[in-house]
């Protein structure tokens, strides 16, 4: 079944969602940071540096067991972006039922949606690179 408003496929947000939830339930029942001794980053393994994901498996370990300070210290990053695909149909209902009154700044939404990510990658990579 779908789930629209006014018109417009929500089915997208909710199927990633339902992935997040199941990754991190997956995380739950699984160690997955026994992933990482057999994958290596491999930016980190040509630079030295990490990689803006780097200890991504290690904050989805760390959320599944609501362990959020351990996990914010893994990587920043990878918490908001759970967060946000978690919330994401919520917020797209809300963010459509505002703009049903006629205003238009759907445009300008997805270019500063871009520049709010790359603000992120970048400080996170950062956070990452600085850290101890």
């Amino acid at each position: 079944m779908r789930a629209d408003l006014a018109g417009r496929n929500l089915d997208v947000p909710f199927t990633y969602s339902a992935l997040t939830a199941a990754a991190v339930l997956l995380a739950r029942v699984v160690d997955v940071r026994e992933l990482t001794r057999a994958w290596l980053c491999p930016f980190r393994e040509l630079t030295g540096l990490p990689c803006p994901f780097c200890g991504g498996v290690h904050a989805l370990y760390y959320l599944s067991r609501g362990q959020w300070r351990e996990a914010a210290a893994a990587n920043p990053l990878v918490c908001v972006l759970i967060g946000a695909l978690l919330v994401s149909p919520m917020a797209v209902v809300l963010v459509r039922k505002g703009m049903r009154g006629g205003s238009r700044k759907e445009e300008r939404l997805p270019r500063r949606l871009v520049w709010i990510v790359v603000g992120l990658v970048l400080g996170n990579w950062v956070y990452l690179t600085l850290k101890p």
